[in-house]
């Protein structure tokens, strides 16, 4: 998956490094057909900036495979809570006490959770984004912990879902979502949306409680943008838990916007 994050981030860097580029030197070229407007040279000299930066590091995670393809195992592990890396309890004698606790999953199952994502998707005009395949499963090697399925939805919003091997029953959502350079705030904002959309599937019932919850998400994105756009430099991340289900965003310099679903264990 890093592999494919490295992808998405070279091409991404690249794009953006050649808007900043040209902006630098002939902003009028790249002006709003819409409005007319005319971004300064200060904008894309930060916008080349961050193209080079993001490109540099799509790069490195595509440089090897392997590395990330294991880096990629431990990020799913960390962000989904697929590790337990606390100690294992043992007797004076040294026998191994662990109490296998089955992992927690969501009530539902994956095939209903990718129709439900289809549908809050079909919610947003922005970004147009392809639905899971009815045929989706997810995936993984023998003796995994967690099966994995990955969804491409455009080019600027892409998913990962985790699941149990036993049942297929889902167990968090990892969303990445890369602002185009050029980006109004509007758009900005439906990414978000599509975003939080998605985030909340699970619980989607179109009950107030649901479209609460989401409106509460959408609200902690913005502040966190506000603060990211404050201190560009350094990560904003927030969380927020509601009915065992924590939600978290984090911005992070260089990096698609993160969205994760997890299960409190």
């Amino acid at each position: 998956m890093m592999f494919i994050i490295g992808i998405l981030l070279f091409l991404l860097g690249l794009a953006m490094a050649v808007a900043g580029f040209i902006g630098i030197f002939a902003p009028k070229i790249l002006k709003d057909r819409k409005t007319g407007e005319i971004q300064t040279r200060g904008f894309w000299a930060k916008s080349l900036a961050l193209g080079l930066a993001m490109f540099v590091g799509g790069s490195l995670l595509m440089g090897d495979d392997n590395e990330a393809k294991q880096t990629a195992a431990d990020t799913k592990a960390e962000t989904l809570q697929a590790d337990d890396s606390a100690p294992k309890p043992t007797s004076e004698k040294g026998y191994d006490l662990t109490v296998n606790t089955p992992k927690k999953e969501l009530p539902i199952s994956f095939e209903e959770l990718s129709k439900r994502i289809n549908s809050q998707m079909a919610l947003f005009d922005y970004p147009k984004t392809k639905p899971i395949p009815k045929n989706a499963q997810p995936s993984g090697e023998k003796g995994s912990v967690n099966l994995v399925y990955q969804h491409t939805a455009s080019e600027s919003l892409s998913m990962i879902i985790s699941a149990s091997p036993e049942n297929k029953k889902p167990r968090g959502i990892l969303i990445l979502a890369a602002p185009d350079s050029n980006s109004n705030g509007a758009e900005l904002l439906g990414l978000f949306g599509k975003s939080i959309a998605i985030l909340t599937a699970p619980v989607a019932d179109d009950s107030a409680k649901s479209k609460e919850l989401a409106a509460k998400l959408l609200k902690m994105s913005v502040k966190l943008a506000e603060d990211f756009n404050k201190n560009p430099e350094e990560q904003a991340k927030d969380s927020y838990t509601e009915d065992g289900i924590t939600y978290g965003i984090a911005i992070t310099p260089g990096m698609p916007v993160m969205f994760s679903l997890s299960l409190e264990e």
